[in-house]
């Protein structure tokens, strides 16, 4: 079955549907914009946090399964964050 919150995610833009795998398992993956949404609302803005912190979030908050969350792309989520400025400082 599909995890309940799939359907969510998607029609929020949150995650996009890559492809179905062998066992015809639907691929997910993060838009930009649901990853920004999952960093903020994670906390990632208050605290330093690691991706394990965004898919546990994703899971207990999101309903989600796991997300497999390419490295570079966490790093290039942190440098946009940290390129932005530090507002209300």
């Amino acid at each position: 079955g599909i995890p309940f919150g799939v359907p969510w995610a998607i029609s929020e833009g949150i995650v996009r549907v890559t492809g179905l795998s062998d066992k015809g398992a639907v691929i997910l993956d993060y838009t930009d914009g649901g990853l920004e949404r999952l960093y903020k609302e994670a906390g990632g803005e208050e605290r330093e946090i690691e991706p394990w912190d965004l898919q546990q979030y994703a899971q207990k908050n999101w309903g989600l399964p796991f997300i497999y969350l390419e490295p570079d792309r966490f790093d290039k989520l942190l440098g946009k964050k940290e390129a932005g400025g530090e507002e209300g400082e």
